[in-house]
C-alpha cells in the first residue's frame, strides 16, 4: 500500500502526503520509508489530531481520500464523504477490508471501488492530475449529500423501524427466527461499474494539468521494526502546500458558531480559522454578491462566495506582497502590493464556469510604481486609476515613465517628499471624482502623524481643500454612499458618518477591533476589523484599548455586518491564526464565486484564453 502511495507521489510533481499523527516513532519510520522509495521525507505532513468540527473543517484541503487495503477506513472516510471528497477503495474480502465499497455504494459512486491496487493506482493519479474532473465528483458529493443513503437518516430510520416491525410480526405469529431483510442499497453490478470506470478514464477531454497535488493521510503507523501497517484511509489535495502553501479554492462547511480550520501544515505550522455566524452563508448567497478583502501583513488577496449549499461559504486566496488597497467591479479587481499596482480581469463569460466559479480574474497589467506605500485605490470617470501614495501624502495616478504621476496633496503638506508626514490613506468617490479624504493628522515633518494618533486624525474636502472634521483617531476608508459620508474611526474602533453641515463625526455602530476597510451592500455596512500587530506599537495605546477593555473584549480580525439604520452587527465573520490583520473590503455584485490565478502553479501558464 505504502508503494502505491509513493508512486503516486513521483506521478503527482509537487505532491505531498499528509498523515495523521501517531507519535514520534511511528513519524520517523514513516519518512525513512518514503526516503527509501526516493521521496523526500518533507513531503509527508503529519496532521494532529483535532476535535470532530476541527478535524471536519480541514477537510477543505483535500481533493481525493485513498483508502487503505485490507483494513479500510471507517469513520474517516464517511467524514471524506460528508465533507464533499471522492473516496478511492480497493474492497477485500472481509468485513474491515469491504467497509470503503459500501461506503461508496451508499453515495452511488460505484466507480470508485476498484478491483486492484494497479486500477487504484491508476485512477488516484488520473484524478490527481484532472482537477476538472475531481471538482465535477466533489461537487456531486456536495449537491446530494443528504439524498445519499448514507446520509439520509430518516430513510435509515424507516427502515430500521420496518426491520423491528417484521421481527415483532414474526413473533406474535409464532413464526421461528428468520434473517430479515433491512431495504437494500440499490448496488450497481461490477460490469457496469467497470464500464463506468473505464469510461471516466478515457472519456476525459480534459488534458493532465501539471497543478501541484497534496496528498493527505488520515492515519498510517508503523512498528518498531520499520514495518508499515497503514489504516484509516489516504487523501490527495490540490494545490501548494508545506512551505510553498499560496493559495486555495475550496468550499468550506460553516457549522454553528463553530471554526472552520484550515491547517497550513507548514514549516511554522501556520493555521487558519475562518468562523462565520451561521446564518452568513445564507444571507451571503440570497443577496447575489460576494467579498473581497485584502491581509496587510500575510500578502493574501481573499475572495469570499458563496457554497453550493446554504450552509457553506467559499473561500480562495492568492499571494500579492503586502496587498492592501483595493477596487472591484464585476470584470475588474484593481489592487496594491508592495511595489506594484495590479489589474486582474475576469475571462469567463457569462453563464461559463471554471472549477464551479463564476468569475475567474487573472492578472493582465501591472504597473511597478516602487514602494509608494499605495493605500485606497478608486478609477474616475475617465477610467483613470488613481490612488493614495501614503509615503508622498498625495493622491497620484500611473506613468507610463515614473513610479506614479502626483496628482493633489494636502494644503499644509509643503512638498512631494517620501516622508509620510500625516498618513495619507483613505479616499472618497463622488460621481466619478475623488472628493474626501483621510488623514491620521495634519502634520508636515517625516513621521510626525505618530504623535498625533489618539485624536488627530481629519478629513479634508478636495475641492476646497478645507478640513471638514478634526478630533478622530486614525480614520480610514472614507466612503460616499446613499449622500453620506461614511468614515471608519479606526482608533476607537468605530464606523460612522460625517455631518456636513456641523462638521461632526456621528458614530454608528462599535466594532471589536482596529476597524479598516469598508463597503456597502443594499442596506448593510461590511466592515474590516484587525488585530493589534505584534511588535509594533501602531494600533496599541488607542481608546480603542480602553473601549475593548470595558466591554471585556478582545480586538478581532475579521468582518461585521451592520444595520446601517439601528447599528445592530447583523452578521460577522472572522479570521483566526496568522491572518491578523486587514486593509481593505469590497463586494463584488452578482458574483457567487469568485477565483483569481496567482504565479504560484503553472496553472497561469497553462490557461490561456483568446479574444476572436
Amino acid at each position: 500500500m505504502f508503494d502505491v502511495w509513493m508512486r503516486i507521489l513521483q506521478q503527482v510533481p509537487d505532491s505531498v502526503l499528509w498523515l495523521l499523527e501517531c507519535n514520534p516513532e511511528a513519524t520517523q519510520n514513516l519518512k525513512n520509508e518514503a526516503q527509501l522509495r526516493g521521496i523526500d521525507a518533507n513531503r509527508l505532513i503529519f496532521a494532529p489530531r483535532l476535535l470532530q468540527e476541527e478535524h471536519l473543517a480541514r477537510h477543505i484541503w483535500i481533493d481525493l481520500f485513498l483508502d487503505t487495503l485490507y483494513c479500510n477506513a471507517h469513520t474517516t472516510a464517511s467524514d471524506a464523504l460528508w465533507m464533499g471528497i471522492p473516496v478511492i477503495t480497493c474492497p477485500g474480502e472481509t468485513f474491515a477490508a469491504r467497509v470503503g465499497a459500501s461506503l461508496l455504494n451508499a453515495v452511488n459512486l460505484p466507480e470508485s471501488i476498484v478491483n486492484n491496487l494497479a486500477e487504484y493506482e491508476q485512477l488516484a493519479i488520473h484524478l490527481a492530475t484532472h482537477p476538472q474532473k475531481l471538482q465535477q465528483l466533489k461537487d456531486y458529493l456536495n449537491e446530494n449529500r443528504r439524498q445519499f443513503p448514507l446520509f439520509d437518516t430518516p430513510r435509515t430510520v424507516k427502515h430500521i423501524e420496518s426491520a423491528y416491525l417484521q421481527v415483532w410480526e414474526r413473533f406474535r405469529s409464532h413464526l421461528p427466527p428468520a434473517a430479515i431483510q433491512i431495504a437494500p442499497i440499490a448496488e450497481i453490478p461490477e460490469e457496469t461499474a467497470a464500464k463506468n470506470r473505464l469510461n471516466f478514464l478515457q472519456n476525459s477531454a480534459i488534458e493532465p494539468s501539471n497543478g501541484k497535488i497534496q496528498t493527505q493521510i488520515n492515519a498510517a503507523k508503523t512498528g518498531q521494526n520499520g514495518q508499515i501497517n497503514a489504516s484509516a484511509g489516504t487523501d490527495i489535495v490540490r494545490g501548494e502546500f508545506a512551505s510553498n502553501l499560496r493559495h486555495k479554492s475550496r468550499t468550506i462547511l460553516n457549522p454553528p458558531r463553530q471554526a472552520v480550520t484550515v491547517d497550513r501544515s507548514n514549516a511554522n505550522s501556520e493555521e487558519i480559522s475562518v468562523i462565520a455566524d451561521r446564518d452568513f452563508p445564507l444571507w451571503l448567497k440570497e443577496q447575489k454578491f460576494s467579498i473581497a478583502c485584502t491581509t496587510y501583513q500575510t500578502s493574501r488577496l481573499i475572495l469570499i462566495g458563496a457554497g453550493a449549499e446554504t450552509d457553506r461559504i467559499s473561500i480562495h486566496w492568492r499571494i500579492f506582497d503586502r496587498a492592501m488597497g483595493l477596487y472591484c467591479t464585476d470584470d475588474r479587481i484593481y489592487l496594491s502590493s508592495k511595489y506594484q499596482l495590479w489589474q486582474l480581469n475576469n475571462v469567463l463569460e457569462s453563464g461559463n464556469l471554471y472549477q464551479g466559479c463564476d468569475r475567474l480574474y487573472i492578472p493582465r497589467i501591472a504597473h511597478t510604481t516602487g514602494d509608494i506605500d499605495i493605500h485606497d485605490i478608486a478609477v474616475d470617470k475617465n477610467n483613470r486609476i488613481i490612488f493614495i501614495s501614503t509615503l508622498f501624502n498625495c493622491i497620484a495616478t500611473t506613468s507610463d515613465r515614473h513610479s506614479c504621476k502626483p496628482l493633489w496633496k494636502p494644503p499644509f503638506i509643503s512638498q512631494y517628499i517620501n516622508e509620510d508626514r500625516c498618513h495619507l490613506n483613505g479616499l472618497a468617490m463622488v460621481n466619478g471624482e475623488a472628493k474626501y479624504v483621510t488623514a491620521s493628522s495634519k502634520s508636515d515633518v517625516v513621521d510626525g502623524w505618530r504623535d498625533r494618533r489618539k485624536n488627530g486624525g481629519i478629513v479634508i474636502d478636495i475641492a476646497s481643500n478645507n478640513i471638514i472634521v478634526t478630533g478622530l483617531s486614525m480614520p480610514h476608508s472614507p466612503r460616499w454612499y446613499r449622500d453620506k459620508l461614511w468614515v471608519l474611526n479606526s482608533g476607537r474602533g468605530e464606523l460612522g458618518y460625517v455631518d456636513l453641515e456641523a462638521g461632526k463625526f456621528e458614530a454608528v455602530a462599535f466594532c471589536p477591533g482596529y476597524v479598516r476597510g469598508l463597503a456597502f451592500w443594499e442596506n448593510w455596512a461590511i466592515v474590516g476589523l484587525s488585530k493589534p500587530r505584534g511588535g509594533d506599537n501602531t494600533f496599541s495605546g488607542l481608546e480603542l484599548d480602553d473601549l475593548l477593555a470595558a466591554k471585556d473584549a478582545e480586538s478581532r480580525c475579521g468582518m461585521m455586518v451592520i444595520d446601517l439604520n439601528t447599528g445592530a452587527i447583523v452578521h460577522w465573520l472572522r479570521f483566526e491564526g496568522i491572518i491578523t490583520e486587514l486593509y481593505d473590503v469590497q463586494v463584488i455584485s452578482g458574483v457567487k464565486k469568485p477565483m483569481a490565478l496567482g504565479f504560484q502553479t503553472e496553472e497561469i501558464a497553462q490557461l490561456i484564453t483568446l479574444e476572436i
